[in-house]
């Protein structure tokens, strides 16, 4: 995973058409302190650009960013936890997220660590149409990528969302899930969703009550994979609401779902005993 995200970061330097420097200096962010920058200085980013947030973490075990505008989490952005060891939070940036920047301006939000930079570097990213979302998040051992639900404030009845995902240059079988709440599980599943090797296809028409009942119940929607193959996994690469299925790449169903029982290291199982195990994409208690 560590190669994968450096050659990205060195793709992203070695590309860098233009850098604008918003803000620097030396701002402590607690959740009484946000450091604001105005929406005059977003006047000349563009949709694809990169934010990015360069911090230094306080404490001893870090601790929580969350980008706001207008006191409301900014569309596009995710929960991000940090630890002591990090310095950068880089966001690209979507048409939603570029129209609250423009009309409200940028908070930046959290505990625990100090800001130091803010800028937008343009680094010739090409955002997918349709995209609430895109960069580059690692999916292995069910690690969970937390959108806030506020980037689908614009939904406007698209009957698909779409989640690309790379084509890492190995064979692979995987899980996938989309949920709201862990209790509820996964709302994607091999009746509404293809999966492919490229794109996961949810069909919003096949769910009860639509795509915003689904999403109802919690403050941010989670998006989780996991590689049934030991040591590998790929990423998301963008979450895109798509109205027309022309506009789809063509899918197989080569990682649909199975019975497979997982515990919650992602290791197959065989038997159970008393404990918390994924079956078909859901969490289940095993008594």
């Amino acid at each position: 995973m560590k190669k994968i995200l450096l050659s990205l970061a060195a793709l992203c330097c070695a590309v860098t058409i233009s850098a604008t420097d918003l803000w620097t200096g030396d701002h402590e962010v607690t959740w009484g302190t946000t450091l604001y920058i105005e929406a005059a200085k977003f006047a000349d980013t563009q949709v694809g650009d990169q934010l990015k947030l360069t911090f230094r973490a306080n404490g001893e075990f870090g601790d929580v960013i969350e980008l706001k505008s207008d006191g409301k989490k900014l569309p596009g952005t995710c929960f991000r936890s940090f630890g002591t060891g990090d310095t950068n939070h880089e966001v690209f940036v979507t048409e939603a997220m570029l129209a609250q920047l423009k009309a409200t301006g940028l908070e930046v939000c959290g505990n625990l660590f100090n800001a130091t930079k803010v800028e937008v570097n343009n680094v010739g990213f090409e955002m997918p149409a349709g995209a609430i979302w895109a960069g580059w998040f690692w999916c292995d051992d069910w690690k969970t990528m937390e959108l806030w639900k506020e980037s689908f404030d614009g939904y406007n009845g698209e009957r698909y969302l779409v989640v690309n995902i790379s084509e890492e240059p190995y064979d692979y079988e995987y899980d996938f899930n989309i949920l709201s709440t862990w209790d509820r599980g996964s709302f994607a599943n091999g009746e509404n969703t293809n999966y492919g090797k490229t794109q996961i296809i949810l069909d919003t028409q096949k769910l009860e009550g639509g795509l915003l009942d689904a999403i109802q119940y919690n403050d941010r929607v989670m998006f989780q994979g996991n590689c049934r193959t030991e040591g590998k996994g790929f990423n998301i690469t963008s979450i895109v609401l798509k109205g027309d299925e022309s506009a789809i790449d063509a899918v197989s169903n080569t990682a649909q779902q199975s019975s497979a029982i997982y515990n919650l290291s992602g290791q197959q199982v065989s038997k159970t005993a008393r404990g918390l195990y994924i079956i078909n994409g859901r969490k289940v208690v095993m008594n």
